[in-house]
């Protein structure tokens, strides 16, 4: 799928799309940035199973840009998020006091962190069921699941970072994580203790963090980035042409 469309030669043949863009040429150049925006970056996610585990590959978990709360996060202080986060422990529905958590009662981890472009990326690796020396809650590794199965469906996925950030005061004006203008930051993150991150809705809880989905989280597919934008109050048409950039 490209977003509404079955494949890219449909998104270059449909009619609505061609009496925008009478050239041909020029429909494969918009048909083609709304499918590198997703896949030709690495930020499709997708599940891959064992028999013990889940891995859902390419999560993002931040991005460099001013987030939605007024911090600057550059590409040094995403690169030092990609590093803290690597081994973190997933957690859901809420952040929970502690910003650190016990790993033995975590039902997955991000693992494979790395940096994609202007990303902080990760793997969610998921346990299927406890393993020795593990006490995750029935209650996680159902969220497990339900996680597995947002993704399979093709919903995007919300997470938060649960980290101490260490920033610096400073104002300025720079562009919105993701794109799409520019925001005033009062905060520039030096560095950053990752402690855990937070799966949230559809799985979990509700909506948020400082970089909510499509721009952060699992997102499977440009439709995905779509609805969750039309869902934000973007019409179908802005969300498209964010999408785009």
């Amino acid at each position: 799928m490209l977003g509404p469309w079955e494949s890219f030669d449909a998104c270059v043949t449909d009619p609505g799309l061609a009496e925008k863009y009478p050239d041909e040429e020029v429909r494969r150049r918009v048909c083609g940035a709304l499918k590198a925006r997703l896949e030709l970056r690495g930020e499709v996610s997708r599940v891959e199973e064992g028999e013990d585990f889940w891995v859902i590959r390419n999560v993002v978990a931040t991005r460099a840009g001013v987030n939605d709360q007024g911090m600057l996060r550059d590409q040094a202080a995403v690169e030092a998020t990609a590093r803290a986060m690597d081994g973190a422990p997933l957690v859901y529905a809420a952040h929970p006091h502690q910003v650190f958590v016990d790993p033995r009662k975590a039902a997955g981890f991000a693992v494979a962190s790395r940096v994609v472009g202007d990303a902080a990326v990760y793997d969610a690796l998921l346990w299927k069921r406890n393993r020795p020396g593990h006490q995750a809650s029935d209650d996680d590794l159902a969220h497990n699941q339900a996680f597995v199965d947002a993704v399979r469906s093709g919903q995007a996925v919300h997470n938060s970072l649960g980290s101490i950030s260490i920033e610096r005061l400073r104002t300025g004006v720079a562009p919105k994580q993701g794109g799409g203008g520019n925001r005033v930051y009062d905060a520039v993150q030096e560095d950053a203790k990752v402690g855990h991150i937070a799966i949230l809705s559809p799985v979990a809880g509700t909506a948020g963090g400082s970089c909510p989905a499509p721009v952060c989280g699992a997102v499977p597919d440009l439709e995905a980035a779509v609805r969750m934008l039309v869902g934000q109050g973007l019409s179908r048409g802005a969300a498209l042409r964010l999408l785009a950039q």
